[in-house]
């Protein structure tokens, strides 16, 4: 819809929402964006506008296992095992909730930052003595899809939703962008409506299932 609502788009990509935020206030890389809302809220205080709920994301949000994590959880205890995730991530949120859950103290964790592909799902991912660097760890859709498709023994161990903890995905700008220009931003939000509405249409269904499937194609997910 950006063509009908007289927009040029160019779409930008990053691992997480962490750094996303960093390049927007960093460089103005971008000027309207989508991410967890936990960015989203940590980039208020630096100039980045929240401006739409886009979808709930709680189910998506997952502490996950290989073979081995799925044997140790729930553990007598948090400490000294290590657990992977993206900082301050909305991944990063549901797995501490998850850890709250069972009365584990956050404090005794030991948390492995890394990034979701290329990161979380390498370190959960055993090598050919079958060790891992971390059993546990937070990932999100499509990257949950991957690893548990790749790695033998893999199981979604907890949800957002599981442990009532609410994760929306949300829309965001740049503050300088919004004041600047107002009407573009709206028009990205009423294209996103557009989007939403055109998905829900029954009618649509095929051609949403061909998009689906080439999105997740490129993100290495069958």
């Amino acid at each position: 819809f950006d063509g009908a609502l007289d927009l040029d788009v160019t779409m930008i990509w990053y691992p997480s929402g962490a750094p996303q935020v960093k390049a927007a206030v960093d460089e103005g890389a971008w000027d309207i964006g989508g991410a967890g809302v936990v960015p989203n809220i940590l980039g208020g205080p630096q100039g980045i506008m929240g401006i739409g709920i886009s979808m709930d994301q709680s189910a998506t949000n997952q502490l996950v296992g290989n073979g081995a994590g799925v044997e140790l959880w729930p553990p007598e205890s948090a400490e000294g095992i290590p657990i992977v995730v993206s900082p301050n991530s909305t991944g990063d949120f549901v797995v501490q909730a998850c850890l709250k859950s069972q009365g584990f103290n956050i404090d005794n964790v030991e948390f492995i930052y890394e990034q979701q592909q290329a990161g979380c799902i390498e370190a959960m991912s055993p090598d050919g003595n079958g060790t891992a660097r971390a059993n546990l760890g937070g990932l999100w859709a499509p990257n949950t899809y991957k690893f548990l498709e790749t790695v033998d023994g893999a199981e979604t161990i907890c949800t957002g939703a599981s442990v009532y903890a609410k994760v929306t995905g949300g829309h965001m700008a740049r503050r300088a962008f919004t004041e600047e220009k107002p009407r573009v931003v709206a028009k990205v939000l009423a294209g996103w409506l557009r989007a939403v509405e055109f998905i829900k249409e029954d009618g649509n269904k095929n051609e949403v299932l061909d998009f689906m499937t080439e999105f997740f194609s490129d993100n290495g997910v069958d």
